[in-house]
């Protein structure tokens, strides 16, 4: 069996990026509280400014489901879907019922979705995009019109964190 180091080792090769996320899925809501991780909250916060009436949204790399915990405070009728490549993560966050529907697949592949969405949010994933131009033809497709896309990425540039 093979030991994925980092996630870094998993770009572009979805059987590491869902072991690794599998073999990490039953600590991470610990483990990022452990880090003092704000994005799930930020991504929120800054919504919530731009946007007082989304009804939809699809969580891409949705995980267990922390930000869209979060999401749920701000807007408590929103309906969401969500996706995550790892099935131990979807198992998790299956347990809460904080999403309409789950998909089981790499947010860099075309989800099968009957309608579109108000917004989509990508939280602490797009780092590790490996086709970022397909990716975002696949995000403006899920979307009813250029309504509401949320991304947090982290770049490292030097020593300096930069966030967007």
């Amino acid at each position: 069996m093979t030991k994925v180091k980092s996630l870094v080792d998993g770009i572009g090769n979805e059987a590491l990026t869902e072991k690794y996320y599998d073999d990490w899925a039953s600590n991470y809501d610990q483990t990022l509280t452990k880090w003092n991780y704000k994005a799930p909250l930020k991504a929120v916060n800054v919504m919530s400014l731009l946007r007082e009436d989304i009804n939809s949204n699809l969580d891409l790399a949705c995980g267990t489901g922390m930000f869209t915990v979060k999401l749920k405070k701000n807007y408590p009728n929103i309906t969401i879907d969500g996706c995550d490549i790892s099935s131990q993560s979807l198992k998790i966050v299956k347990k809460k019922k904080l999403y309409r529907k789950l998909f089981k697949q790499s947010f860099e592949k075309k989800i099968n979705i009957t309608k579109k969405y108000d917004s989509v949010s990508m939280i602490g994933s797009m780092t590790y995009c490996k086709k970022p131009k397909i990716l975002f033809s696949l995000i403006f497709d899920y979307l009813k019109k250029m309504e509401f896309l949320y991304l947090h990425i982290g770049l490292t540039y030097g020593r300096n964190k930069i966030l967007i």
